[in-house]
């Protein structure tokens, strides 16, 4: 696995963002909601995926193995940001995590 190799930038007390701009981006922010943060609120940890079917094959493993299936099953959203095909996971910990596949 790689690691993250970026100096982080800080744009107030509550949003952390990479300082390097045009690269991936890591963002951290207060829950939309107001409620504390905790790993089932106001985190999403997302993986981009390479197809569809690496989606689906991410989405089977995580189940598998003790995450939860949760939102709609794994498919194609329609978004500001266009099509996604997106499927999300709860791990045993409480982490949300989401794989996204963005077709160009």
């Amino acid at each position: 696995m790689t690691h993250l190799s970026h100096k982080a930038s800080f744009h107030s007390r509550e949003n952390i963002t990479p300082s390097n701009p045009g690269t991936k981006h890591l963002v951290i922010t207060k829950p939309l909601n107001g409620e504390p943060a905790t790993p089932a609120n106001g985190g999403t940890i997302g993986f981009a995926m390479s197809s569809p079917e690496q989606v689906d094959a991410w989405h089977k493993a995580g189940v598998e193995n003790g995450g939860e299936a949760i939102e709609n099953p794994p498919g194609i959203r329609h978004t500001p940001m266009g099509d996604l095909y997106l499927a999300y996971l709860r791990d045993p910990d409480g982490n949300k995590l989401c794989a996204l596949y963005k077709a160009s």
